[in-house]
């Protein structure tokens, strides 16, 4: 008989657990049990794992091998669980002589049947919790972290399970390599266009900054071939890189899909509007993060608004208000971060021309009514700005001078300098970005003219626009100031915002 205890974790990718494995030997007929609740991938471990002892050069125990996993009742999923078991059997079987405190170590790492230690696709996850909890972390050689986790209690890389045994029966750790981790740029997962590509739409550019600049979303109107995906595919260029705790963060949430993103670069999702709900929310019988947390820190672009389902479209006005997503099903309830700027486009009428070349539209009233009440007003009150693209760029507001403004953010890399500026003027004033700024937090700071609360009082007497709308309207704003480099925000500063929020919804239907 022998008996073992290791260590690995197991839970949630976004809130991981120290999973106590327990190896025990008893007398009986060779039989492997895994109780604990494993689901299928940890069931199936007991093949993986003696097949790799074995190619190896180790002994698979002839014996009843029963393994615990603790705690009993939470769900264990994942191959990265093979490491631990099969060095709970090495252990257990004294086929190695183990000179250290096995309690310092997480084990986590998927066999291959010859013995080869491979990565799993939380290997970014595995390796946070286990620094979160201060224990020593064993992946697999070949794993890529980025350069951020590369700090006591440091994580080691192994090859193969003969490495692993090696180490444990060493005195040093010479022999089991700290891993050479590297930060690697992945390509842009979109086609890039920058903002000198676009011709006029001026008053749109002024949009797109405020939208990067303030974490506001956006509504781009207008026919077919205008540049609104343009502008929209423009919008990730000037974002400012992601610091590493937001780097970290998202790669965490690609984890949960199996993939590995390290870069400093903001994500930019764009799903076809074909879309499920769990495919933008997240959920699933196993959950899955959406589309929505997948663009975390980052652009979710929606294409083509109106040829969504109006109640997928719908699901999106709690996330867009609070950040994130609460998925609570049967078997499971799970929390994930959600921040991302929203950019939509659509066209005004199903032929794209109607209020712009109005002789060239074939829509008739209903078609028009119909096409445009896909959108819910629930949904587009919660838009920040909902504009007008045109083919001919607009005048500036005869509120304010833009005219050496509009000539600054020509080129990406100079709207990407003054977006940085404006975040940081944001987050060392509030320690958050505006849009998510209360109406009253932004009045309190007292960097606004007299007339900015008089007009606050007249609209909401008026009740044309909405509490949340009012909010919205002065959050853009204070947006607007700070890309515009003015402290207080003025009263041109409130109509601008007023103009750039209310340009289709004002628009009126001619017949």
């Amino acid at each position: 008989m022998g008996y073992a205890r290791i260590f690995s974790l197991g839970g949630c990718v976004l809130g991981m657990q120290v999973i106590e494995i327990e190896v025990h030997l008893v007398r009986g007929l060779p039989s492997f049990h895994v109780v604990g609740l494993p689901e299928k991938a940890v069931r199936e471990s007991r093949d993986r794992v003696k097949s790799a002892l074995l190619n190896a050069q180790f002994m698979f125990p002839r014996q009843k091998v029963v393994v615990g996993l603790a705690p009993a009742e939470l769900p264990k999923e994942g191959s990265h669980l093979d490491l631990a078991i099969a060095i709970g059997l090495l252990v257990a079987s004294k086929q190695v002589q183990v000179r250290r405190d096995l309690r310092e170590y997480i084990w986590a790492g998927e066999l291959g049947l010859s013995g080869q230690v491979r990565p799993t696709g939380s290997s970014v996850s595995l390796a946070m919790a286990a620094q979160k909890l201060n224990h020593k972390l064993v992946l697999a050689s070949s794993v890529l972290l980025p350069q951020a986790l590369q700090k006591p209690p440091y994580v080691y890389g192994a090859g193969t399970i003969q490495e692993v045994a090696n180490f444990l029966s060493a005195r040093d750790e010479c022999e089991l390599l700290k891993l050479n981790i590297r930060q690697e740029e992945i390509n842009i997962e979109h086609k890039q266009v920058n903002l000198e590509d676009i011709y006029g739409n001026s008053m749109e550019k002024i949009a797109v900054l405020a939208a990067a600049s303030g974490g506001h979303s956006l509504l781009l109107e207008g026919c077919p071939g205008v540049g609104k995906t343009m502008l929209a595919m423009a919008s990730v260029g000037i974002l400012p890189d992601l610091n590493q705790q937001s780097m970290l963060d998202v790669a965490q949430i690609y984890s949960l899909i199996g993939e590995i993103r390290l870069t400093k670069r903001p994500p930019f999702r764009a799903p076809h509007h074909m879309v499920t709900v769990n495919g933008l929310l997240g959920g699933g019988q196993v959950f899955q993060p959406g589309e929505l947390s997948l663009a975390h820190h980052g652009i979710l672009f929606l294409d083509e608004l109106t040829e969504y389902k109006r109640a997928t479209l719908d699901h999106l006005r709690e996330p867009l208000q609070s950040g994130q997503i609460t998925i609570s099903k049967s078997n499971y309830r799970k929390s994930i971060a959600a921040e991302c700027i929203l950019i939509a486009a659509m066209n005004p009428c199903p032929c794209g021309n109607y209020g712009i070349l109005d002789e060239e539209c074939l829509c008739g009233y209903l078609d028009i009514q119909k096409y445009r009440a896909r959108l819910s007003g629930p949904f587009l009150d919660r838009l920040d700005m909902r504009l007008k693209v045109t083919r001919h760029s607009r005048g500036h507001s005869p509120k304010l001078d833009w005219s050496m403004f509009l000539s600054s953010i020509k080129t990406t890399e100079i709207a990407k300098v003054m977006v940085k500026r404006a975040r940081d003027k944001q987050m060392f004033r509030q320690n958050k970005l505006n849009s998510v700024m209360g109406l009253q937090e932004i009045l309190n700071l007292k960097e606004h003219e007299e007339a900015v609360p008089a007009w606050v009082d007249q609209v909401r007497g008026q009740g044309a626009i909405s509490f949340r709308g009012i909010g919205k309207t002065v959050a853009l704003a204070r947006t607007l100031a700070d890309c515009h480099g003015h402290d207080q925000i003025t009263i041109g500063h409130i109509k601008l915002a007023e103009n750039m929020r209310a340009s289709i919804a004002s628009t009126q239907m001619r017949l």
